[in-house]
C-alpha cells in the first residue's frame, strides 16, 4: 500500500462519515449509505487510482440523486415526487407519497 493510497483512503473515509453523520440526522438513506460505502471501500481497493475514481464516484452520488429527483418532480409537476425528493425528516407522510407515486405516473 502507497502513502498515496493511505491519504486517499483517510480522506474519503472522514468525507464519508460527514456524509454518514448526516444522512443520519436528517434520516436521508441516499447520504447515509454513500457515507458507509465511502468509509468501507478503501479497505478493499489496492490501486490509487481506482480509490479515486470510486471515491469521487460515490461523493458525487447525493448530489446527482437529488438533482435528478427534484427535477423529475418539477418536470411533472407531482406532489408525491417532490415530498419523495424533501425526504421523511421534512415530510412525515412519506408514505402517502409513495402511494401517490402511481397516480402521477399513470394518471389514467
Amino acid at each position: 500500500m502507497s502513502v498515496a493510497s493511505l491519504f486517499w483512503g483517510l480522506l474519503f473515509g472522514s468525507i464519508g462519515l460527514g456524509f454518514f453523520i448526516y444522512g443520519k440526522k436528517q434520516q436521508k438513506p441516499v447520504p447515509l449509505a454513500c457515507g458507509l460505502a465511502l468509509m468501507a471501500f478503501p479497505y478493499f481497493v489496492s490501486t490509487t487510482y481506482a480509490l479515486l475514481g470510486i471515491g469521487a464516484t460515490l461523493m458525487a452520488v447525493p448530489y446527482f440523486v437529488r438533482f435528478w429527483a427534484g427535477r423529475f418532480a418539477r418536470k411533472h409537476r407531482c406532489a408525491a415526487w417532490r415530498m419523495i425528493a424533501a425526504g421523511p425528516a421534512q415530510n412525515p407522510g412519506m408514505l402517502r407519497a409513495w402511494r401517490q407515486l402511481d397516480h402521477c405516473i399513470d394518471p389514467g
